[in-house]
């Protein structure tokens, strides 16, 4: 069962009053109800920087009379019901999390943050209708772009909008336009800001709570956090073994005297929690089982707090760069490059997320691949056409079209699992951090030059500690990383030292888990009922390569057999 989760449930026949909700055991819904109006409240919603939803209902009600959504801040989803004009309005956070999906008919309404709560009732009633192109685009880029789901029907409600509903009739429109005009300060001015407003908001994202804990890794960002943080708070570092990145993570935690807590994970693990993170992520995004199983630790806390989407925003991931091999291996120098005149091209051709290993277009039947590459096509024209209102600038499109929707970011399913957890705060989804990031020139962004520069202000021996991504100090850029994997090389070529292979990262080579949790599921793929349904797939050819990998004649493991076994177990679970 989905632990945090809310399904709003309204019948057209009667008054949009009188409706079903059903929410899980995590889920932190607040129903507010005066004489002309019902009040739905999900997530951390505040105008006064405090989180306290009581008082935000009151300032709603009777200081901002329902309106002016733009000075809304943080994560959330109000649902209002007027009980006058029997109709229902949806506003969403400016980074559409958490996220909200909706279907619409002449007979029912279904409101719900998780789409396989609304895919489960259509599925029972016979109107769920598998969306082939969004399948292709969850195969091809691990997520889906635009407002799509996978049912034909349903739909993602987008970023800072409003969604109003009538009995005969619903529109969307948006309420708040984002601002790509760039700051002309100085680098160290803005990482001056970037550590002020970090602190901001973790003042803000803790003002509700008294223990927090935070899911500390070996990188930047969660050190980076660790840093800002103002209060007392304990960090959960869990690995395979114990290792570079569960090393960094205890020497920043002695820096900073914060308690340090280290879980091992276990061979089996993305067995244990597929079925249920298929579920949770409603296979639109990338299972992440390293996230689940850790409730023994986390139940101790009001709150858990992660790194993610300060890399998104502030390491400069999506800012375009080339880079170079040496002897068929990438180095870790970045290079920026210019955005091509063939803005769609330029962004298949370098995207970071696409589904590494053989592509699925390899699979696809011919007579469908124009179809399906047309709709591609279509979805990220209307993305890109998106971003010019914003800004006349390419780089700012690129960055759009990466992760102007912050939640449809393939890595959110992770942000997506620990909010089963309940409480899961995202420190990057402030107004104020979200603005930051907007204004930054893309010379700061790049090569996390900004994060860097900050994280040494605010703490030195943080940023000298070495990262668990690279074994070098973590303030370092990639032109010193670079230097010193050369160092490092020709250290280890002139003593005649075997190159060290084991993991010093958290997850496990996606390949080995492929071979040692998935093999068997991956076999059965080529007689598989879910898959066969799907049309466009060439099942011959897909029979071939899982032939051939099984024999070990083709040894890539590609992230699109993980992708099917994702959507093969949501379709299983909504049939059963």
């Amino acid at each position: 069962m989905i632990k945090n989760f809310f399904l709003l449930n309204f019948n057209k026949n009667n008054h949009y009053s009188n409706y079903e909700i059903q929410k899980g055991e995590n889920s932190s819904v607040n129903v507010f109800s005066d004489n002309l109006f019902t009040t739905i409240i999900f997530g951390n919603p505040s105008y006064t920087k405090n989180l306290n939803i009581e008082n935000f209902y009151k300032d709603w009600k009777n200081k901002y009379d329902r309106k002016n959504f733009k000075e809304i801040d943080g994560e959330f989803i109000i649902i209002e019901i007027s009980k006058r004009e029997d109709s229902i309005k949806v506003i969403n956070s400016r980074f559409a999390s958490p996220t909200l999906y909706y279907y619409i008919d002449n007979e029912t309404v279904y409101l719900s943050n998780n789409f396989f709560c609304i895919a489960k009732k259509l599925y029972k009633v016979g109107k769920f209708k598998i969306n082939q192109n969004a399948v292709y685009e969850f195969f091809k880029f691990r997520r889906i772009f635009g407002n799509k789901t996978l049912d034909i029907n349903s739909r993602f409600l987008m970023p800072f909008s409003v969604l109003d509903i009538q009995k005969s009739k619903f529109n969307i429109y948006r309420y708040w336009k984002p601002n790509y005009k760039k700051n002309n300060r100085s680098l160290e001015d803005n990482a001056y800001s970037l550590k002020e407003e970090l602190v901001k908001s973790w003042n803000f994202l803790l003002s509700d709570i008294k223990k927090p804990i935070l899911m500390l890794s070996g990188g930047l960002d969660t050190r980076f956090a660790l840093a800002t943080c103002p209060v007392e708070l304990d960090c959960l570092n869990f690995s395979y073994s114990e290792n570079r990145e569960s090393e960094a993570a205890k020497k920043s935690c002695e820096v900073v005297n914060q308690k340090y807590i280290w879980s091992k994970l276990n061979i089996g693990k993305y067995q244990t929690y597929h079925d249920y993170s298929s579920r949770v992520n409603s296979s639109m995004y990338v299972v992440d089982a390293v996230h689940y199983g850790h409730e023994e630790i986390i139940k101790n806390y009001d709150a858990v707090f992660s790194g993610y989407a300060i890399d998104w925003f502030f390491q400069g991931w999506y800012c375009a760069y080339s880079s170079i091999k040496f002897f068929g291996n990438q180095l870790y120098l970045k290079i920026p490059r210019e955005v091509d005149d063939d803005f769609i091209n330029f962004f298949l051709t370098n995207c970071l997320f696409i589904a590494k290993g053989h592509s699925i277009d390899f699979f696809i039947k011919s007579k469908d691949q124009k179809d399906l590459f047309q709709s591609l096509l279509k979805d990220l024209n209307e993305i890109l056409n998106e971003a010019k209102e914003y800004s006349d600038n390419k780089n700012d499109w690129y960055d759009f079209i990466n992760i102007g929707n912050p939640s449809r970011k393939y890595s959110y399913g992770a942000q997506l699992c620990l909010k089963e957890y309940g409480k899961h705060r995202i420190l990057p989804f402030t107004n104020n951090l979200y603005n930051l990031y907007l204004q930054l020139p893309h010379k700061h962004k790049f090569d996390a030059r900004v994060e860097r520069k900050a994280l040494e202000i605010t703490n030195k021996k943080l940023a000298n500690i070495p990262s668990g991504n690279t074994g070098f100090k973590v303030k370092y850029g990639s032109l010193m990383q670079t230097a010193c994997s050369g160092a490092k090389f020709l250290k280890r070529i002139s003593t005649f030292k075997k190159r060290d292979k084991s993991l010093q990262r958290t997850w496990l080579e996606f390949g080995d888990i492929m071979r040692k949790e998935y093999k068997k599921d991956i076999i059965n793929l080529k007689n598989d009922n879910e898959i066969n349904d799907l049309k466009f797939i060439d099942h011959d050819k897909l029979s071939n390569y899982i032939n051939n990998w099984e024999e070990g004649s083709d040894k890539v493991s590609s992230h699109f057999l993980h992708l099917m076994l994702t959507y093969r177990s949501f379709i299983n679970q909504l049939r059963n």
